[in-house]
């Protein structure tokens, strides 16, 4: 999603949901439901957020819109590009070539992020030894396609 392009965010039983930078300079908004939910924990998400793992929630591209600010962009991998506030640095998408479609927007961004609890762990090949898991979620070693 480059800086220009529109993100919107939904609430699980609502028509919208909607989230924002630390600084307040950036604020989103989502419309419809997610199509997945996932916590990361492969070493490129948790450089990006400084985390021993990150919340996504995936929406259709079109259902997201920026609606103040624009995002600063960092291509962290050839397939990967992430948005985040120039301001505070807050971390706010990731989008993969290979899914050109859909955005995945740091859960803990929204203005309600417990909307958006995760349903599954992904890419525990690279978990932190020290970082627990949630053993009522999916899991899998790598993507959740695998």
């Amino acid at each position: 999603m480059n800086p220009t392009t529109p993100i919107m965010m939904n609430r699980l039983n609502s028509p919208d949901a909607e989230g924002g930078c630390l600084c307040g300079a950036v604020r989103f908004r989502v419309t419809g439901q997610p199509l997945a939910l996932s916590r990361c924990h492969c070493e490129s998400c948790r450089r990006a957020v400084g985390s021993a793992g990150v919340g996504w929630s995936i929406f259709r591209r079109e259902e997201v819109t920026v609606v103040r600010g624009s995002l600063a962009q960092y291509r962290s991998s050839a397939q990967a590009l992430r948005t985040f506030c120039g301001n505070c640095g807050t971390s706010i998408s990731y989008e993969s070539s290979d899914e050109p479609a859909q955005v995945a927007l740091a859960t803990a961004t929204f203005d309600e992020p417990e909307r958006f609890s995760p349903s599954r762990e992904v890419w525990l090949e690279h978990k932190l030894s020290w970082e627990l898991l949630n053993q009522s979620l999916m899991s899998y070693d790598r993507g959740s396609s695998e």
